[in-house]
């Protein structure tokens, strides 16, 4: 016979060979109640490592998502911290629009804190004054968002208009303008 006498390892390949002696190892694992990696859930040891390690990634990924939309609410906002800014505000410009002659209007933005330092915004300058804005000094906690709350006063003579809202924010760096432009104009019903 080719097994008796250690005929195989002439009469078959290397790999044969050592694919026999694996077996026979399993065989002797599987008698004294050890199973060989190989056979649990027919992956091997390298696979199970991969699988963990994506497994481990995915979790850290999910954590990650998690941590941006609690402290800085979207993903996005979070990469606006990275590239340095310490606020956002939403939306970055108002366009109003159309008002009617004389027509009084609400508008409001949100200014988000990025920083897990409170923000101060100590007041507000207006390029007319058709734009009146909300009571300041308004604090902002870290993570968190305020509103800030501006009425347009279209006035009587229609046409287009072009103002602009500078906040003055101040942060552990000092303080910054912000300035949001506000687009639209006042048109007579008939223009419209």
């Amino acid at each position: 016979s080719v097994f008796a006498g250690g005929g195989l390892s002439r009469a078959c390949p290397r790999s044969l060979a050592s694919s026999l002696r694996t077996s026979q190892q399993c065989l002797q694992n599987l008698r004294s109640g050890k199973l060989p990696l190989k056979s649990r859930n027919n992956l091997s040891t390298k696979q199970r490592h991969v699988a963990v390690r994506l497994g481990g990634i995915g979790f850290c990924f999910v954590l990650a998502v998690s941590a941006c939309h609690r402290y800085y609410g979207t993903p996005t906002n979070f990469l606006h911290y990275l590239k340095g800014r310490s606020y956002l505000a939403v939306p970055s410009e108002l366009d109003v629009v159309s008002l009617k002659p004389d027509e009084e209007k609400d508008y409001s933005l949100t200014l988000r804190n990025l920083t897990a330092r409170p923000l101060l915004v100590a007041g507000a300058r207006n390029s007319c004054n058709c734009i009146t804005t909300t009571a300041f000094p308004v604090e902002i906690p870290p993570f968190d968002l305020r509103e800030i709350k501006l009425k347009m006063l279209a006035g009587s003579v229609p046409g287009p208009r072009n103002q602009e809202v500078s906040l003055f924010i101040s942060d552990s760096e000092g303080t910054h303008e912000l300035v949001i432009p506000i687009a639209g104009g006042v048109y007579l019903p008939d223009d419209i």
